[in-house]
Protein backbone atom coordinates (compact mmCIF):
# COMPACT_ATOMS: atom_id res chain seq x y z
CA UNK A 1 0.00 0.00 0.00
CA UNK A 2 1.08 3.57 -0.45
CA UNK A 3 -0.80 5.01 2.50
CA UNK A 4 1.36 7.02 4.85
CA UNK A 5 1.01 7.00 8.60
CA UNK A 6 -0.81 10.34 8.34
CA UNK A 7 -3.89 8.48 7.13
CA UNK A 8 -3.84 6.48 10.34
CA UNK A 9 -2.71 9.07 12.84
CA UNK A 10 -1.44 6.89 15.68
CA UNK A 11 1.51 4.54 16.07
CA UNK A 12 2.41 2.45 13.03
CA UNK A 13 2.45 -0.80 15.02
CA UNK A 14 0.89 -2.02 18.30
CA UNK A 15 2.65 -1.49 21.64
CA UNK A 16 3.08 -5.24 22.14
CA UNK A 17 4.90 -5.45 18.79
CA UNK A 18 7.13 -2.55 19.78
CA UNK A 19 7.86 -4.51 22.97
CA UNK A 20 9.10 -7.44 20.85
CA UNK A 21 6.19 -9.84 21.47
CA UNK A 22 5.83 -12.28 18.58
CA UNK A 23 2.56 -13.72 17.28
CA UNK A 24 2.57 -17.44 18.18
CA UNK A 25 0.11 -20.23 17.38
CA UNK A 26 -1.36 -19.68 20.84
CA UNK A 27 -2.06 -16.09 19.88
CA UNK A 28 -3.68 -17.12 16.63
CA UNK A 29 -5.87 -19.49 18.65
CA UNK A 30 -7.01 -16.73 20.97
CA UNK A 31 -4.72 -17.34 23.95
CA UNK A 32 -2.57 -14.22 24.07
CA UNK A 33 -2.12 -13.53 27.79
CA UNK A 34 -2.69 -9.78 27.32
CA UNK A 35 -4.96 -7.94 29.73
CA UNK A 36 -8.69 -8.07 28.91
CA UNK A 37 -9.07 -4.59 30.38
CA UNK A 38 -7.66 -1.27 29.26
CA UNK A 39 -6.06 1.22 31.68
CA UNK A 40 -9.38 3.13 31.46
CA UNK A 41 -11.37 0.23 32.96
CA UNK A 42 -11.12 1.62 36.51
CA UNK A 43 -12.96 4.78 35.45
CA UNK A 44 -15.90 2.82 34.05
CA UNK A 45 -16.23 -0.54 35.81
CA UNK A 46 -16.52 -1.59 39.43
CA UNK A 47 -14.04 -4.14 40.86
CA UNK A 48 -16.77 -6.78 40.62
CA UNK A 49 -17.48 -5.96 36.96
CA UNK A 50 -13.78 -6.14 36.09
CA UNK A 51 -13.46 -9.51 37.81
CA UNK A 52 -16.67 -10.75 36.14
CA UNK A 53 -15.38 -9.90 32.66
CA UNK A 54 -11.88 -11.30 33.24
CA UNK A 55 -12.98 -14.59 34.81
CA UNK A 56 -16.35 -15.21 33.11
CA UNK A 57 -15.76 -13.56 29.72
CA UNK A 58 -18.94 -11.47 29.69
CA UNK A 59 -20.62 -8.59 31.50
CA UNK A 60 -24.30 -7.59 31.43
CA UNK A 61 -25.20 -3.92 31.87
CA UNK A 62 -28.88 -3.33 32.59
CA UNK A 63 -31.00 -0.81 30.65
CA UNK A 64 -28.09 0.77 28.79
CA UNK A 65 -30.24 1.90 25.85
CA UNK A 66 -33.43 3.93 26.29
CA UNK A 67 -36.86 2.94 24.96
CA UNK A 68 -36.65 5.79 22.43
CA UNK A 69 -33.30 4.53 21.08
CA UNK A 70 -34.73 1.02 20.78
CA UNK A 71 -37.82 2.30 18.96
CA UNK A 72 -35.65 4.13 16.39
CA UNK A 73 -33.75 0.92 15.63
CA UNK A 74 -36.88 -1.23 15.40
CA UNK A 75 -38.71 1.25 13.15
CA UNK A 76 -35.71 1.51 10.84
CA UNK A 77 -35.36 -2.28 10.66
CA UNK A 78 -39.03 -2.53 9.75
CA UNK A 79 -38.50 -0.01 6.93
CA UNK A 80 -35.58 -2.00 5.54
CA UNK A 81 -37.66 -5.20 5.57
CA UNK A 82 -40.61 -3.62 3.79
CA UNK A 83 -38.34 -1.93 1.27
CA UNK A 84 -39.37 1.60 2.28
CA UNK A 85 -35.79 2.18 3.32
CA UNK A 86 -33.03 1.35 0.85
CA UNK A 87 -30.83 -1.38 2.28
CA UNK A 88 -27.76 -0.36 0.24
CA UNK A 89 -24.95 -2.89 0.32
CA UNK A 90 -25.86 -4.48 3.65
CA UNK A 91 -26.36 -8.25 3.77
CA UNK A 92 -29.99 -9.25 4.29
CA UNK A 93 -30.32 -12.88 5.40
CA UNK A 94 -33.32 -15.18 5.41
CA UNK A 95 -33.93 -18.41 7.32
CA UNK A 96 -33.41 -21.33 4.89
CA UNK A 97 -36.69 -22.99 5.78
CA UNK A 98 -38.69 -19.75 5.85
CA UNK A 99 -37.29 -18.90 2.42
CA UNK A 100 -38.21 -22.36 1.09
CA UNK A 101 -41.72 -22.25 2.58
CA UNK A 102 -42.44 -18.88 1.01
CA UNK A 103 -40.71 -19.42 -2.32
CA UNK A 104 -42.26 -17.25 -4.98
CA UNK A 105 -44.07 -14.98 -2.54
CA UNK A 106 -42.89 -11.43 -2.22
CA UNK A 107 -41.15 -10.43 1.00
CA UNK A 108 -43.63 -8.13 2.65
CA UNK A 109 -42.01 -7.41 5.96
CA UNK A 110 -40.08 -8.73 8.90
CA UNK A 111 -41.35 -12.29 8.72
CA UNK A 112 -38.66 -13.42 6.27
CA UNK A 113 -35.62 -11.55 7.38
CA UNK A 114 -33.64 -13.27 10.13
CA UNK A 115 -30.60 -11.03 10.17
CA UNK A 116 -29.07 -8.00 8.53
CA UNK A 117 -25.32 -7.55 8.65
CA UNK A 118 -22.67 -5.09 7.46
CA UNK A 119 -24.77 -1.95 7.89
CA UNK A 120 -21.79 0.31 8.60
CA UNK A 121 -23.03 2.66 5.85
CA UNK A 122 -26.51 3.01 7.38
CA UNK A 123 -26.53 6.15 9.52
CA UNK A 124 -29.49 5.21 11.69
CA UNK A 125 -28.27 1.72 12.58
CA UNK A 126 -24.63 2.77 12.88
CA UNK A 127 -25.68 5.26 15.57
CA UNK A 128 -25.79 2.17 17.78
CA UNK A 129 -22.06 1.50 17.25
CA UNK A 130 -21.21 5.12 18.04
CA UNK A 131 -23.62 5.40 20.97
CA UNK A 132 -21.74 7.12 23.81
CA UNK A 133 -23.23 4.81 26.42
CA UNK A 134 -21.96 1.73 24.55
CA UNK A 135 -18.59 3.26 23.65
CA UNK A 136 -18.01 4.22 27.30
CA UNK A 137 -17.94 0.52 28.19
CA UNK A 138 -16.01 -0.53 25.09
CA UNK A 139 -13.23 1.90 26.18
CA UNK A 140 -12.94 -0.10 29.40
CA UNK A 141 -11.91 -3.14 27.34
CA UNK A 142 -10.11 -1.60 24.35
CA UNK A 143 -8.91 1.86 25.39
CA UNK A 144 -8.93 5.02 23.26
CA UNK A 145 -8.76 3.38 19.83
CA UNK A 146 -11.96 1.68 18.77
CA UNK A 147 -12.99 0.27 15.38
CA UNK A 148 -16.27 -1.43 14.57
CA UNK A 149 -15.50 -4.68 12.75
CA UNK A 150 -18.86 -6.42 12.42
CA UNK A 151 -22.46 -5.24 12.67
CA UNK A 152 -25.61 -7.34 13.02
CA UNK A 153 -29.30 -6.92 13.68
CA UNK A 154 -30.85 -10.27 14.53
CA UNK A 155 -34.55 -11.02 14.07
CA UNK A 156 -34.88 -14.59 15.32
CA UNK A 157 -38.08 -15.98 13.75
CA UNK A 158 -40.58 -18.30 15.47
CA UNK A 159 -39.29 -21.79 14.73
CA UNK A 160 -41.17 -23.84 12.15
CA UNK A 161 -40.47 -27.01 14.11
CA UNK A 162 -37.17 -27.95 12.44
CA UNK A 163 -34.87 -26.04 14.79
CA UNK A 164 -33.43 -23.71 12.14
CA UNK A 165 -33.98 -20.70 14.43
CA UNK A 166 -31.31 -22.11 16.76
CA UNK A 167 -27.78 -20.74 16.59
CA UNK A 168 -25.27 -23.46 17.59
CA UNK A 169 -22.82 -22.79 20.42
CA UNK A 170 -19.82 -21.09 18.83
CA UNK A 171 -16.95 -18.64 19.30
CA UNK A 172 -16.92 -15.44 17.26
CA UNK A 173 -13.12 -15.37 16.95
CA UNK A 174 -13.49 -18.23 14.46
CA UNK A 175 -14.63 -15.69 11.86
CA UNK A 176 -12.21 -12.84 12.57
CA UNK A 177 -8.81 -12.56 10.85
CA UNK A 178 -7.82 -10.06 13.57
CA UNK A 179 -5.64 -10.67 16.65
CA UNK A 180 -5.01 -10.52 19.58
CA UNK A 181 -8.38 -11.81 20.83
CA UNK A 182 -8.11 -9.81 24.06
CA UNK A 183 -8.37 -6.59 22.04
CA UNK A 184 -11.76 -7.52 20.53
CA UNK A 185 -15.13 -7.21 22.30
CA UNK A 186 -18.78 -7.58 21.31
CA UNK A 187 -21.71 -5.45 22.46
CA UNK A 188 -25.13 -7.16 22.12
CA UNK A 189 -28.32 -5.32 23.08
CA UNK A 190 -31.80 -6.75 23.58
CA UNK A 191 -34.46 -4.86 21.60
CA UNK A 192 -37.26 -6.52 23.57
CA UNK A 193 -37.73 -8.87 26.51
CA UNK A 194 -35.58 -11.93 25.80
CA UNK A 195 -36.03 -15.25 27.64
CA UNK A 196 -35.25 -18.95 27.08
CA UNK A 197 -38.73 -19.19 25.55
CA UNK A 198 -37.88 -16.91 22.61
CA UNK A 199 -34.26 -18.00 22.24
CA UNK A 200 -32.13 -15.90 24.56
CA UNK A 201 -28.33 -15.93 24.47
CA UNK A 202 -26.71 -18.88 26.21
CA UNK A 203 -23.12 -18.61 27.41
CA UNK A 204 -20.57 -20.92 29.00
CA UNK A 205 -18.87 -18.75 31.64
CA UNK A 206 -15.07 -18.91 31.65
CA UNK A 207 -14.91 -20.64 28.24
CA UNK A 208 -13.06 -17.60 26.81
CA UNK A 209 -9.92 -18.73 28.66
CA UNK A 210 -9.61 -21.94 26.61
CA UNK A 211 -8.88 -20.20 23.30
CA UNK A 212 -10.37 -21.35 19.99
CA UNK A 213 -11.91 -24.82 19.91
CA UNK A 214 -12.44 -26.64 16.56
CA UNK A 215 -15.87 -25.98 15.00
CA UNK A 216 -17.95 -27.85 12.43
CA UNK A 217 -21.01 -27.05 10.31
CA UNK A 218 -24.05 -27.71 12.50
CA UNK A 219 -26.86 -25.87 10.75
CA UNK A 220 -28.57 -25.56 7.38
CA UNK A 221 -27.97 -21.81 7.59
CA UNK A 222 -24.75 -20.82 5.77
CA UNK A 223 -21.88 -19.86 8.04
CA UNK A 224 -23.51 -21.20 11.21
CA UNK A 225 -20.66 -23.26 12.62
CA UNK A 226 -20.75 -24.83 16.06
CA UNK A 227 -18.15 -26.02 18.56
CA UNK A 228 -17.40 -29.74 18.16
CA UNK A 229 -18.37 -32.08 21.02
CA UNK A 230 -20.33 -29.49 22.97
CA UNK A 231 -22.64 -32.23 24.32
CA UNK A 232 -22.29 -32.78 28.05
CA UNK A 233 -21.78 -29.09 28.65
CA UNK A 234 -25.50 -28.52 29.32
CA UNK A 235 -24.99 -28.00 33.03
CA UNK A 236 -22.43 -25.25 32.40
CA UNK A 237 -24.76 -23.12 30.28
CA UNK A 238 -26.09 -19.85 31.64
CA UNK A 239 -29.22 -18.37 30.05
CA UNK A 240 -29.18 -14.58 29.79
CA UNK A 241 -32.66 -13.22 30.53
CA UNK A 242 -32.67 -9.66 29.22
CA UNK A 243 -35.00 -6.67 29.25
CA UNK A 244 -35.14 -4.15 26.38
CA UNK A 245 -31.96 -2.04 26.42
CA UNK A 246 -29.94 -4.53 28.49
CA UNK A 247 -26.52 -4.99 26.90
CA UNK A 248 -24.02 -7.81 27.24
CA UNK A 249 -20.34 -7.25 26.45
CA UNK A 250 -18.39 -10.41 25.72
CA UNK A 251 -14.99 -11.78 24.69
CA UNK A 252 -14.64 -13.27 21.16
CA UNK A 253 -13.65 -16.70 22.58
CA UNK A 254 -16.67 -16.95 24.88
CA UNK A 255 -18.67 -20.00 23.81
CA UNK A 256 -22.22 -18.77 23.22
CA UNK A 257 -25.26 -19.44 21.10
CA UNK A 258 -29.02 -19.10 21.26
CA UNK A 259 -31.82 -21.60 21.43
CA UNK A 260 -34.88 -22.22 19.33
CA UNK A 261 -37.52 -19.47 19.38
CA UNK A 262 -40.59 -21.28 20.73
CA UNK A 263 -42.70 -18.12 20.99
CA UNK A 264 -45.03 -16.70 18.34
CA UNK A 265 -43.08 -13.46 18.04
CA UNK A 266 -39.75 -12.49 16.51
CA UNK A 267 -36.82 -12.02 18.88
CA UNK A 268 -34.79 -8.90 18.06
CA UNK A 269 -31.31 -7.86 19.15
CA UNK A 270 -28.60 -5.60 17.75
CA UNK A 271 -24.85 -6.08 18.06
CA UNK A 272 -21.50 -4.68 17.08
CA UNK A 273 -18.04 -6.20 17.42
CA UNK A 274 -15.22 -3.81 18.13
CA UNK A 275 -11.44 -4.12 17.93
CA UNK A 276 -8.69 -1.82 19.11
CA UNK A 277 -7.44 -0.04 15.98
CA UNK A 278 -4.02 0.46 17.58
CA UNK A 279 -3.47 -2.88 19.30
CA UNK A 280 -4.69 -5.42 16.71
CA UNK A 281 -3.21 -6.69 13.45
CA UNK A 282 -4.54 -8.79 10.58
CA UNK A 283 -3.31 -12.38 10.57
CA UNK A 284 -3.83 -15.55 8.63
CA UNK A 285 -6.80 -17.23 10.28
CA UNK A 286 -6.13 -20.76 11.64
CA UNK A 287 -6.04 -23.65 9.19
CA UNK A 288 -9.04 -25.34 10.81
CA UNK A 289 -10.99 -22.37 9.46
CA UNK A 290 -10.40 -23.32 5.85
CA UNK A 291 -13.74 -25.09 5.87
CA UNK A 292 -15.25 -21.73 6.68
CA UNK A 293 -13.36 -19.97 3.87
CA UNK A 294 -14.43 -22.66 1.41
CA UNK A 295 -18.05 -22.25 2.48
CA UNK A 296 -17.85 -18.47 2.05
CA UNK A 297 -16.26 -18.63 -1.38
CA UNK A 298 -18.34 -21.55 -2.71
CA UNK A 299 -21.05 -19.13 -3.84
CA UNK A 300 -18.57 -16.86 -5.63
CA UNK A 301 -16.93 -19.81 -7.36
CA UNK A 302 -20.31 -21.22 -8.38
CA UNK A 303 -21.38 -17.88 -9.90
CA UNK A 304 -18.14 -17.53 -11.86
CA UNK A 305 -18.26 -20.98 -13.42
CA UNK A 306 -16.40 -24.31 -13.22
CA UNK A 307 -13.05 -22.91 -14.41
CA UNK A 308 -12.87 -20.36 -11.64
CA UNK A 309 -10.88 -21.60 -8.63
CA UNK A 310 -9.29 -19.52 -5.91
CA UNK A 311 -6.23 -20.72 -4.01
CA UNK A 312 -6.34 -20.67 -0.18
CA UNK A 313 -3.88 -17.73 -0.28
CA UNK A 314 -6.19 -15.75 -2.55
CA UNK A 315 -9.19 -16.59 -0.39
CA UNK A 316 -7.39 -15.42 2.74
CA UNK A 317 -6.30 -12.22 1.07
CA UNK A 318 -9.83 -11.44 -0.18
CA UNK A 319 -11.30 -12.40 3.19
CA UNK A 320 -9.00 -9.97 5.01
CA UNK A 321 -9.75 -7.28 2.45
CA UNK A 322 -13.47 -7.65 3.10
CA UNK A 323 -12.98 -7.30 6.86
CA UNK A 324 -10.86 -4.19 6.39
CA UNK A 325 -13.44 -2.70 4.03
CA UNK A 326 -16.35 -3.00 6.43
CA UNK A 327 -14.54 -1.75 9.54
CA UNK A 328 -15.01 1.87 10.65
CA UNK A 329 -13.11 4.05 13.12
CA UNK A 330 -15.42 4.86 16.05
CA UNK A 331 -12.85 6.47 18.36
CA UNK A 332 -9.18 7.44 18.05
CA UNK A 333 -6.81 6.24 15.31
CA UNK A 334 -5.56 2.94 13.85
CA UNK A 335 -2.18 1.38 13.10
CA UNK A 336 -0.89 0.47 9.64
CA UNK A 337 -2.24 -3.10 9.68
CA UNK A 338 -5.71 -1.67 9.03
CA UNK A 339 -4.61 0.01 5.81
CA UNK A 340 -1.87 -2.08 4.23
CA UNK A 341 -2.15 -5.58 2.79
CA UNK A 342 -0.34 -8.20 4.89
CA UNK A 343 3.26 -8.76 3.97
Amino acid sequence: GNSTSSSTGGAKVPLWQQAGIKVTDDWINGKDELSLLSPLAKEVLTEDQMRQYETQGFLVVKKLLSDAEIKDIRDHFHGICTGEIYSGNMTVMRDVLLARERKGTKVTGEKEVTKIQDWQEDEVLFKYCKNKKIVKYVRAFLGESIRSIHTMLINKPPDLGKGTSEHPMHQDLLYFPIRPASKIVAAWTALEKITPENGCLTVIPGSHLKGLIPHEIQSQNVGYQGVKNIQGKEQEKVYLHMEPGDTVFFHPCLIHGSGVNRSQGFRKAISCHYASGQETIFTKIPTHNFGLLDEFFALTEKKLGPDFKLSQEEKLSLYNMAWRAKSRQVLGTSNDSWWNEDE
